[in-house]
């Protein structure tokens, strides 16, 4: 099926009113440097003209439309050298038309099917579309080389969907999988079609109306011997923080561009079944746009180190794409080379490498400019998202209100200054020409009032939808939207939880003003001002179903005014508090910055034994946060991994819980332990070896779920102190059962410990690591001889002269287990003076213990060590 260029349903309804016919689609294109519209009808195609703006009086119709029959057309001409540019000849010497787009395959294809129709209706007969290939006007169209669009020596330019781009020449592509055609209909993606829709009223109408017929890429893999690149699909601006995923109904925003880069990486790097360490995550700004592309690029580039492999991911994010803006793809560059080349390619010159491929990308078609109707119609009606208010203003599309946002950052921002509150600005030459006004309330009463194309008998369902986007337009501009370096509403925030820094009244102006830009209403009822944002978040009714300033809700959770408000409610607050987050976190709506927050909060209300008893007997936030170890989202695995393992120490009720929900697969089929960030990694063996500690049953059911084999690579791959420590305990709680020792020994955990212990520097890695050597080589010689070859013994000795106290016990018992094999025997008469020396260290120990009157089994094994040791050695 060919391409639609639909812009939205709200612009053809618009056109079509205007023209005074049905058109069955349009498109813009440029004639003699103009942008205009191209309609098409069922007779004729027309060129519409929308600029300059003039009022309905002075309007001229043949002035800006001029209509042309189908049956006018003699041929159509398509530049063989301009790719752009296109000549439509009229018959009865009528005058040439001109034309030039960077769609022009798919325009061209509006005219034949337009063409073709109107013969068929016409004539009863099929004839072949006149369309061919020439050179036009040679000496008005030149094809401009320049050394610019030469790669570079030693690269090559490669071809991928539209796009182009340089890579190194060893980067030779094998395959490359076709692209496909979409034509995107509202029902395909689960949007409802609205039929019923006319003239500017329609404000929310056209942020919903997301369908768009589009070149639709499937995820093309484009294979090399040392690279592969991938292109993804279109996706809506306004959804590009939003994917669904299966989580109990629940969904949550996406990843920022840094954070899909590193996962992305490290999922390539999973599949090396090893641990992966990042050597370096940067992101990578486009300095050269060969193609005139006014669309904006983000890059970010991330580089892990596996045992076998070298990857490198870097993603090219490429937003705001024209004519409309709405719609951002990704370009995904994948990197894999030797583990050799980690040593031979350096973290800067493999940087210095792939900025200058992203340099070299660009769109083989493009247009160099927006469609100005679209985009004033999208800043008329506040359709923007938060970062396309800042794009399109740097775009000379300004937003209708934002001298009315001006206005109230600089009455917040006279406040704060008369407080002196570490603001210093001259609000006098800050926007002079936009007076200080005193009441932010003044603003806002009377934009809300002043919606565009909204009048008293508009549907209260367009007044509701113009003050929610007003109030997030306003949060935009208070939290840095228009002077960055002034404030945000998370430092005016921190005001008002600081009581001693604003008087009552401000504190209570401040406080409306919140609420207002929270904006927490039901979804089919009004804003309401005179409710306070406290009594909505208790109300029990609301919260099965309400909608908000997401953003602003994220803020307010970050900076602790929320928790402050649940406070205020006095006895059982934190509990009721703890019931909203974990609302928060089942919600449909959610975004992932929200639920960040809202996990975090949680995370940290775990930390504190108060907290721990109520908190462990909500059965159904701890299966949530369980949930949450299905995701592959690092932000909101991390705070569920901390509360768990919070909640699961000296908590058999929870640990048995937390197994029998299956935590542990979870854990182990989403490869977190060797794919996610050392904080993620830290918290997961915390939580697996406070699991390990509970009755048998669940135990081995914790040893027989596969965590030995990335609990023991972590160690293999030498990682920092705090995650070798936490691992190790993991360990040596997981050797306490039969299944978990024989998971551990094929492994090759003994090895693998005994290097950590005669390396280790730490002493609590060495505790952890003496603990379950000592498991391992109780009853295995096997395991006793490899030890033993691997200088335990001498490592053992050494440290015990150093230690005292838990370690000295660890490291007396695992020496002890070790004298009955008869290499260690030979050892440790060897070093007999300082073994004696640790013999009178245990025996002080014992003695001093027995003195206080305090046995108890750890008291009892130091001394069966003294006696055991004396029994296999000969040590007087």
């Amino acid at each position: 099926m060919s391409q639609r260029t639909y812009f939205t349903k709200f612009l053809k309804d618009g056109i079509e009113k205007f023209l005074g016919i049905d058109i069955t689609s349009f498109t813009i294109i440029e004639k003699e440097g103009d942008q205009i519209y191209v309609c098409f009808s069922k007779k004729a195609f027309l060129l519409v003209d929308f600029n300059p703006p003039q009022t309905k009086e002075q309007q001229n119709f043949a002035s800006t439309c001029q209509k042309y029959y189908y049956a006018w057309i003699e041929d159509i001409i398509c530049d063989d050298v301009d790719p752009k540019l296109f000549m439509i000849r009229l018959k009865d010497g009528k005058e040439s038309i001109f034309l030039s787009s960077a769609t022009r395959d798919q325009v061209i294809e509006e005219f034949h099917i337009g063409w073709r129709t109107d013969y068929m209706i016409r004539k009863w007969e099929i004839c072949k579309f006149p369309v061919k290939k020439g050179d036009i006007l040679s000496r008005r169209v030149q094809k401009i080389l320049t050394d610019t669009d030469k790669p570079q020596p030693g690269y090559k330019v490669h071809h991928n969907g539209h796009y182009t781009f340089h890579l190194p020449n060893q980067f030779v592509p094998s395959t490359h999988s076709a692209i496909t055609q979409h034509f995107l209909k509202p029902s395909t993606i689960g949007l409802k079609e609205n039929k019923n829709i006319a003239g500017k009223a329609a404000l929310d109408v056209l942020n919903q109306a997301k369908y768009k017929a589009g070149l639709i890429f499937k995820m093309m893999a484009f294979c090399v011997p040392s690279a592969a690149v991938e292109l993804g699909d279109y996706w809506q601006v306004l959804e590009m923080e939003r994917e669904h995923v299966i989580r109990g109904g629940a969904h949550f925003a996406k990843s920022s561009l840094k954070d899909a880069t590193e996962l992305h990486a490290r999922m390539l790097a999973s599949r090396d079944l090893g641990v992966s360490r990042t050597r370096f995550s940067r992101s990578i700004q486009k300095t050269v746009n060969l193609s005139g592309d006014v669309a904006n690029y983000t890059c970010h580039l991330t580089r892990i180190a596996t045992e076998k492999r070298d990857i490198v991911v870097l993603i090219i994010r490429r937003n705001y794409i024209p004519p409309i803006g709405d719609y951002f793809q990704d370009l995904i560059f994948c990197y894999h080379g030797a583990v050799e080349m980690e040593a031979k390619v350096s973290d800067e010159d493999m940087y210095q490498m792939f900025c200058g491929i992203v340099d070299s990308v660009q769109p083989t078609k493009t247009m160099t400019f927006y469609d100005d109707t679209a985009a004033e119609v999208r800043c008329q009606g506040l359709l923007f998202d938060e970062d396309s208010y800042v794009w399109f203003d740097s775009q000379g599309f300004t937003a209708i209100v934002k001298d009315a946002g001006i206005a109230l950052f600089k009455c917040i921002c006279d406040t704060l200054v008369k407080k002196k509150q570490g603001i210093e600005l001259d609000l006098k030459n800050v926007y002079p020409t936009i007076s200080t006004i005193q009441d932010p309330f003044d603003i806002i009463n009377d934009m809300e009032q002043d919606a565009p194309g909204l009048d008293l008998d508009s549907p209260n369902i367009y007044w509701r939808c113009w003050k929610d986007k007003l109030a997030r337009y306003f949060a935009f501009v208070l939290d840095g939207g228009i002077h960055p370096d002034a404030f945000n509403l998370e430092t005016v925030a921190e005001l008002v939880l600081a009581q001693d820094k604003l008087d009552s009244k401000e504190i209570k102006n401040f406080r409306r003003l919140f609420d207002y830009l929270l904006h927490l209403r039901a979804p089919s009822k009004d804003y309401n001002q005179n409710t306070v944002t406290i009594e909505k978040l208790v109300d029990p009714q609301l919260l099965l179903d309400f909608v908000c300033n997401e953003r602003v809700l994220g803020t307010l959770l970050r900076s602790g005014y929320i928790s402050v408000l649940f406070a205020e409610l006095g006895d059982r607050s934190d509990q009721a508090y703890v019931k909203f987050l974990h609302l928060l976190l089942q919600r449909r709506k959610t975004t992932i910055e929200v639920a960040f927050q809202a996990a975090q909060q949680i995370a940290d209300l775990s930390s504190l034994p108060e907290n721990r008893k109520f908190l462990s007997n909500m059965s159904d936030l701890i299966l949530t946060l369980i949930d949450f170890l299905r995701l592959n989202e690092e932000r909101l695995l991390l705070p569920a991994a901390m509360a768990l393992a919070n909640l699961t120490e000296q908590n058999p009720k929870v640990k048995t819980l937390v197994v029998l929900e299956n935590a542990m697969q979870h854990i182990v089929h989403q490869a977190h332990l060797t794919t996610k960030n050392d904080r993620v990694v830290q918290a997961l063996c915390v939580l697996i070896k406070n699991c390990l500690n509970t009755e048998e049953a669940i135990r081995q059911k914790v040893a027989r779920e596969g965590l030995a084999k990335p609990l023991i690579a972590i160690l293999k791959n030498k990682p920092p102190v705090e995650i070798a420590s936490k691992c190790a305990a993991a360990v040596w709680n997981l050797c306490g059962s039969v299944d978990g020792r024989e998971n551990v020994n094929a492994e090759s955990g003994v090895n693998c410990l005994s290097i950590l212990l005669c390396e280790a520097t730490n002493i609590d890695v060495v505790e952890k690591a003496a603990g379950a050597l000592m498991m391992l080589c109780a009853s295995n010689d096997r395991n006793k001889r490899e030890a033993v070859e691997l200088g335990v013994v001498e490592s053992c000795i050494s440290w015990l002269l150093e230690t005292d106290g838990i370690v000295f016990r660890n490291l007396c018992g695992l020496l002890s287990v070790m004298s009955y094999e008869s290499t260690a025997k030979t050892i440790i008469s060897a070093n007999s003076e300082g073994v004696a020396k640790v013999i009178e260290k245990a025996q002080m120990i014992v003695s001093q213990e027995q003195l206080k009157g305090q046995p108890n089994q750890r008291l009892s094994n130091l001394s069966d060590f003294v006696l055991l040791l004396r029994q296999n050695i000969a040590v007087e």
